[in-house]
């Protein structure tokens, strides 16, 4: 079931048609659960799953860098370069123009997914914060370590740091531990330290607290996090 709700357009040519669709996210799919859900009720395992994943990423970083496009049967990637250039012998340069990658999910799937999908419209709530997924900058090993810089990416996320009750905790039964160190603090992303007090070896669930109007909204990312 795929929900949304009817926003306010903010386009000066809305008159006739004012408002406009506004999805609304439910959860996610994490990378373990998908390579777990893919091993399910087959020969292969879930490390032979991480395997292929680590090759198809290893491959598409080949190609896409060398200018080519791929194509994954559901989905097709191509490298794009960005940026306005002001005249026509203007080179690439890495302070004003950049490189995307597009992703067109293929005809077949996106037929699928419409013809199976039920959309229902509910009632605008107050918008709360959504946290989608993490990303260690400091390894490339999918672990966890103290100290590691992480980002979370989600909808809603910024809090006011000085609040010491509103950030990141790493939880673990009744004990709460604060992330104190925050590169970056914004609604869509959030890059922070591990914090030192967390202990090696155990599962931690990690937790945001921000505040919607004068109560204090508590969301939590779907797996746990181990620290090796």
């Amino acid at each position: 079931m795929i929900k949304y709700n009817l926003i306010k357009s903010k386009l000066l040519t809305a008159d006739k048609s004012p408002f406009v669709p506004k999805t609304i996210q439910e959860g996610n799919v994490s990378l373990e659960q998908a390579m777990k859900e893919i091993a399910y009720g087959s020969s292969i395992t879930v490390a032979d799953v991480k395997a292929v994943f680590e090759n198809i990423e290893r491959i598409c970083i080949d190609n896409l860098s060398q200018g080519r496009s791929i194509n994954l049967g559901f989905c097709s990637l191509r490298p794009q370069v960005k940026g306005n250039f002001k005249e026509e012998k203007e080179v690439f340069s890495k302070k004003k123009h950049w490189i995307e990658i597009s992703l067109a999910p293929n005809i077949a799937l996106g037929k699928k997914v419409t013809k199976d999908a039920k959309v229902v419209r509910v009632n605008r709530d107050k918008p709360q914060p959504i946290m989608l997924s993490i990303e260690n900058h400091s390894n490339e090993k999918n672990t966890i370590e103290i100290g590691d810089l992480i980002s979370l990416t989600g909808e809603r996320l910024a809090f006011e740091k000085t609040d010491l009750d509103l950030g990141l905790f790493f939880l673990k039964k009744d004990t709460e531990i604060r992330v104190t160190k925050y590169s970056l603090v914004m609604n869509k992303k959030i890059s922070f330290k591990v914090p030192k007090e967390v202990s090696k070896g155990n599962d931690y669930k990690l937790i945001l607290k921000t505040r919607m109007g004068t109560k204090i909204k508590l969301t939590k990312l779907t797996d746990n996090l181990k620290i090796y």
